[in-house]
């Protein structure tokens, strides 16, 4: 009976062994769902309001151009006047020595609102594109189609030699194929001859 080997007799659980680890999935499946939640909720953004836009063609764009720079020749234009009017005032002051005319340059020049005009010029080409940059992008387009072309040329000897490559391989691999299946032809019609 001391040499009996050690018996395993199986016993009841105190429970089915399901309620423990259900209840840690559902409270680590929940802490997980709330988390992702709490982190993802979607704020939302008032938007201003929307933005229009408006296709200009070139000759609008052109147009628009010529009528800045109208407007700005007749900003500095004024601000020439305004220059030469003040500093004939501020001449005027110093004549008549009254400190009333010494206010006057900074009245006048604040009264004096620029007044732009609308060209009417025929806009021919986009005014801010000289005719020298117009030559350098002409020049470098130049270049870039001559360097594409190198490429393309040079891309399409390189696609014809893997062709050929590969080609010769296969022309070889076949010649070789070809002399093992002479060669077992032979040693089998050697063999049936014996």
């Amino acid at each position: 009976m001391h040499n009996a080997p050690a018996v395993y007799v199986p016993t009841e659980p105190e429970s089915n062994g399901l309620t423990l680890p259900t209840l840690l999935s559902v409270l680590a499946h929940g802490l997980v769902i709330g988390i992702l939640v709490y982190n993802y909720q979607t704020t939302e953004v008032e938007t201003a309001g929307s933005i229009e836009t408006v296709m200009v063609s070139p000759e609008q764009l052109a147009e628009m151009q010529g009528q800045i720079l109208a407007n700005r020749a007749a900003a500095s234009a004024m601000q020439m006047d305004s220059s030469t009017s003040d500093s004939s005032s501020s001449a005027q002051a110093e004549v008549s020595g009254s400190s009333v005319s010494a206010q006057n340059p900074s009245q006048s020049s604040s009264q004096r609102v620029p007044v732009f005009t609308r060209s009417e010029e025929p806009a021919g080409q986009p005014i801010l594109m000289s005719e020298d940059h117009q030559q350098r992008l002409l020049e470098q387009n130049q270049e870039y189609e001559r360097k594409m072309a190198e490429w393309a040329a040079q891309l399409d000897e390189s696609a014809m030699e893997e062709l050929d490559q590969v080609d010769q391989s296969k022309r070889d691999q076949l010649i070789e194929e070809q002399k093992k299946g002479w060669e077992s032809f032979v040693k089998s019609k050697i063999i049936h001859q014996r």
